[in-house]
């Protein structure tokens, strides 16, 4: 992690991140380059709330990595669809949005920076407007403990590091 600080001084990144705690705790402790942002693998079926909580007490900004789940198709789950689950959809269908809208809301009332990724337009603008989502502190509750402890993403084996290590989650 020492050349962590120089890449940033000579340029190559503009921020340092995506570490599991124990990382993150050395590098608050020794890092020259003061860290900001964290992001890392978040949504409805791993919620990580002990570790966005931390991330945020300790001045750090969350953006949910894969904040809609399975979506990547490089890491593509045989497991059902995040976006197609029972119990999300019922609320979704309650409220007159869609999974989507819920999942980025609920991550977004909890402090946590979504960048959802859509090459059709319409999704797009769907996901933009669920910033304008109003959910209720329960409603948020109920939708962060719905937590499956499922990860969707990991790409430890090919990037040969342990990129999981400390965190909640088992690859799906």
């Amino acid at each position: 992690m020492v050349g962590h600080g120089r890449a940033v001084r000579e340029g190559l990144v503009r921020q340092i991140g995506n570490f599991n705690q124990p990382q993150v705790e050395r590098l608050l402790r020794h890092a020259r380059i003061p860290l900001s942002v964290h992001e890392f693998e978040s949504h409805p079926y791993l919620s990580q709330s002990e570790f966005v909580k931390w991330n945020l007490q300790h001045g750090l900004r969350v953006i949910a990595f894969s904040p809609l789940g399975d979506m990547n198709s490089i890491y593509k789950s045989s497991k059902r669809p995040l976006l197609e689950d029972e119990f999300l959809s019922s609320i979704a269908h309650k409220k007159v949005i869609t999974v989507a809208q819920l999942v980025l809301a609920c991550s977004m009332h909890r402090g946590v920076i979504v960048i959802p990724k859509s090459e059709h337009e319409e999704r797009v603008v769907k996901n933009w407007e669920a910033q304008r989502v109003v959910l209720t502190d329960e409603e948020v509750a109920s939708i962060t403990a719905y937590d499956k402890q499922a990860r969707f993403n990991n790409p430890s084996t090919e990037w040969g590091t342990e990129l999981e290590t400390g965190l909640g989650g088992i690859l799906t």
